[in-house]
């Protein structure tokens, strides 16, 4: 017997989005917690670059120093870490939930290589700010320290 795997939201357009949103909107008056579709936490990144290199900004408010790692091998860059659900006091009650939790990861090709031992990261406010210079040969790849301030 053959089986047809079916994946609800994958592709989804249009009508079915608003049709799906709806269906979830509704499933989270009941529990803000539950959702028709699975969540993937992707922290907003922006990548720019000038005269010494790239800098690379991400929002990361609620993660721990500790829960961030940070690689770099040639042109990547791959940034991972976890942040911990909210602990709230017993019979509190959410009406909404929207702040993400949970693991995240996401890896980025730059358009240079990198120069690993120049990967300075700083996390202060909520904001992780990677800090690296252009290489115009390759390098060996490396993990970097988060310094939070």
């Amino acid at each position: 017997m053959n089986l047809i795997r079916i994946r609800i939201g994958a592709g989804l357009t249009g009508l079915d989005k608003e049709i799906t949103q709806s269906f979830n909107d509704m499933m989270q008056l009941f529990n803000p917690f539950m959702t028709y579709q699975e969540r993937n936490w992707r922290p907003h990144v922006d990548i720019c670059e000038d005269n010494d290199g790239f800098l690379v900004l991400v929002e990361l408010a609620g993660v721990e120093v500790a829960n961030i790692d940070l690689e770099i091998d040639g042109n990547t860059l791959k940034l991972s870490g976890c942040r911990p659900r909210l602990h709230l006091p017993l019979g509190t009650r959410y009406h909404l939930a929207e702040i993400p939790c949970g693991s995240f990861a996401r890896i980025f090709s730059l358009p240079a290589l990198i120069d690993a031992e120049s990967v300075e990261a700083t996390y202060s406010q909520g904001v992780l700010n990677i800090r690296m210079a252009a290489l115009s040969k390759p390098s060996v790849a490396k993990r970097v320290s988060v310094v939070g301030r």
